[in-house]
């Protein structure tokens, strides 16, 4: 039977995609590497899969033909180890319903009234808030005290201020705090009928100032994605140091879920958007510019809890849209 003798340029784009998937495979925890295999997994296995065809076509060598298939199978095989590793949630017999709002409610919010009012609408029963200053504060208090018997805050200046505001009692609060004292994650515990709950408000390190500074984005924001490593290395190594009934993490990740970041968070955590999400995920930003198109915030369990449903909620003065989910324990 002939066969065809491939030109050096077809043999450059087969080598090439095979190099290109190993090596984002191998290197899948590396910031680059990683976010380029979510970005490009499904092109790299179409290219695979189209030159797979036009071999078998051309009846070209067996040799060149073997190459995109493992392509394909290194690809497939790697996404399959991804979902087996992904953290599940267990059935939960009991009916308590407990709803979440995360809100990174904006510093410079010119609209407070406005994020307010979408509080109260919802009526969550336990609010996570970033980014909230003292004047902040105080209209919230006063707006919402009627509502929320329990809260702890810690409201700052600027983007760092941390709170909770709860239906429900909370028995112990404790923030984490990066190398410059300033609070990045807010660790509490809450009792729900008898459920003893742990509740985390996270607000991980901002990559303003690498888009803030185009010329050197990327060593930039590979530092800032660093920072956040471990910041959620801490967050979950405090997740591990006591046993709870069921744990929420929530609030402003400052993270794409295209980072391999929220893969790694997925091992250990269910994001309650991906198993019962009601509309599109993307909220950031809030402008009347250009819609979201990117998902900052999560609301993330583990433990005895059923999923009900999670949304993003639009409107509001600040910059992010809120999200709002509701879990059964």
């Amino acid at each position: 039977m002939k066969t065809y003798q491939l030109s050096i340029f077809v043999r450059i784009i087969i080598l090439a995609v095979f190099s290109l998937a190993c090596f984002s495979v191998i290197g899948r925890d590396n910031f680059l590497l990683g976010t380029f295999l979510i970005l490009f997994r499904w092109v790299l296995f179409l290219i695979a899969l189209l030159v797979f065809y036009l071999l078998y076509k051309r009846q070209s060598k067996r040799k060149w033909k073997t190459i995109p298939i493992a392509t394909m199978l290194i690809l497939l095989l790697e996404l399959s180890w991804t979902n087996i590793g992904k953290e599940s949630l267990k059935a939960s017999g009991k009916t308590t319903e407990i709803s979440f709002m995360t809100y990174n409610i904006f510093f410079k919010n010119h609209q407070p009234k406005s994020s307010i009012n979408i509080i109260k609408k919802k009526n969550p029963d336990i609010i996570a808030i970033q980014e909230l200053t003292p004047k902040l504060k105080q209209l919230l208090d006063k707006q919402l005290s009627s509502e929320y018997r329990y809260k702890k805050t810690l409201a700052m200046k600027g983007t760092h201020g941390l709170g909770i505001y709860s239906k429900y009692k909370i028995t112990s609060n404790e923030f984490l705090y990066n190398s410059n004292n300033l609070p990045y994650a807010q660790v509490l515990t809450v009792s729900v009928n008898k459920i003893k709950m742990q509740v985390t408000n996270v607000h991980l390190a901002s990559p303003a100032i690498a888009v803030e500074n185009p010329n050197k984005f990327l060593p930039l924001y590979l530092n800032n994605y660093e920072h956040r490593k471990n910041q959620l290395a801490r967050i979950n190594g405090k997740a591990d140091e006591e046993q709870f009934d069921a744990q929420i993490l929530l609030g402003d990740l400052n993270t794409t879920h295209y980072e391999p970041l929220i893969r790694e968070l997925e091992s250990q955590w269910v994001d309650l958007h991906s198993v019962s999400g009601t509309n599109q995920r993307f909220n950031f930003p809030n402008s009347a510019k250009i819609p979201p198109i990117l998902t900052l915030d999560y609301i993330f369990a583990k433990g005895k809890i059923n999923p009900v449903n999670a949304e993003v909620l639009h409107g509001g003065g600040s910059d992010h849209f809120p999200i709002y989910g509701k879990v059964s324990i």
